[in-house]
């Protein structure tokens, strides 16, 4: 038999709230319900409001009173979203992703994990219906899962005392890569003149003209230099030949001098942030633009849809990038598990920030 229709005597409040839109949530954060109990009648009757708050009949009254069509555009929404979330991951999002306070602890709690940290805005994206932006995550993820577990390894062995820290940890620093370590390295030395371009694009924003524009702008400069001991292997151009072939190459680390505290922090936060990272994250939202650009029941319904998406997406990747970039570069001194915790704390914030600008842009 179908569930209690609104109207309906032994309606939960829960049900009528769940069916509105985020005004209500803080009041439905209070948890308790009108004291209406579950059934399957299938009534329509008027409701008891007999021992009820004035603030639980203002509640029941706000939506009861709705317009018909836009309670079914409210119930059509929710309806929507709900199918879009996979049943096996209903309790997931249920115990806490939609409980706000569980789902900060939770977050909090992932964030100093790369893997999971990589991944923090996946539960958003399915419960989106964004499946494609989602998977790319996930991908991403175990593309650097290799350099990330490697990073997890050096952190553990300095919790536990096993790791002799090089004295200039504090000072130095190299500038992060996509390719490097990561699983598809050996795949793309396999790939020639191709490969050799990937290597070359393949550079963190401090190494670009951009990067370079900022460090001269802030008067930074670079001081001392060491050259690390891996050999990281690549694919190289020989100019006098013209052919590609393969060859290795040693990360160098920079000390950055002069200007100011804050500029040198902000070259160290560019040094963090790989072209390719950034432009896959940023890719990874064109089906959720494209998905918001056929939402609406006109054109320009449908063009402030997208547009209002596309920023929200803009916002939410340069605010998470920069965030972890930041907080990285900031607890870097204090060695590799400062820096893991950074980055994981800089998205967490990142997260928490980008949400809050983006609930203040409405698309329909």
């Amino acid at each position: 038999m179908p569930e209690c229709s609104i109207g309906c005597k032994h309606y939960k409040k829960e049900n009528i709230l769940s069916n509105y839109n985020t005004t209500f949530l803080n009041y439905t954060n209070r948890q308790n319900t009108l004291p209406y109990s579950p059934c399957f009648c299938s009534g329509m009757t008027q409701p008891d409001k007999e021992n009820i708050s004035s603030a639980d009949k203002n509640t029941f009254d706000v939506f009861t009173n709705r317009p018909e069509d836009e309670k079914h555009e409210i119930e059509s929404k929710n309806s929507n979203q709900d199918k879009e979330t996979p049943e096996s991951l209903k309790p997931f999002y249920s115990s806490i992703w939609n409980n706000e306070t569980a789902k900060q602890a939770f977050l909090l709690a992932v964030s100093p994990i790369i893997f999971l940290r990589r991944i923090m805005s996946v539960p958003d994206k399915i419960k989106n219906g964004d499946y494609l932006g989602a998977l790319g995550m996930i991908v991403t993820m175990g593309i650097l899962s290799t350099e990330d577990f490697n990073d997890m390894k050096a952190t553990v062995k300095q919790i536990t005392g096993k790791l002799d820290m090089n004295s200039y940890y504090k000072s130095y620093q190299k500038s992060f890569s996509f390719v490097r370590n990561s699983l598809i390295q050996p795949l793309v030395n396999k790939m020639g003149k191709w490969g050799y371009y990937v290597h070359e694009f393949d550079h963190s924003l401090y190494e670009t003209r951009f990067g370079q524009k900022i460090k001269n702008w802030f008067s930074v400069e670079e001081g001392d230099k060491i050259v690390s001991e891996d050999k990281i292997p690549r694919i190289s151009k020989d100019f006098t030949t013209g052919e590609y072939i393969k060859d290795t190459y040693k990360p160098v680390l920079i000390k950055l001098e002069g200007g100011s505290k804050i500029g040198r922090l902000v070259c160290q936060t560019n040094q963090r942030i790989t072209i390719i990272g950034a432009g896959l994250l940023y890719l990874f939202t064109i089906p959720s633009i494209i998905k918001a650009f056929n939402r609406g029941e006109n054109t320009g319904d449908k063009f402030t849809n997208g547009s209002k998406q596309a920023l929200k997406s803009t916002i939410g990747v340069t605010t998470s990038v920069l965030s972890i970039g930041l907080v990285g570069a900031l607890m870097a001194p204090l060695g590799p598990a400062g820096a893991v915790a950074g980055m994981g704390l800089g998205a967490f914030i990142g997260y928490n920030l980008a949400d809050m600008i983006n609930r203040n842009i409405k698309t329909k």
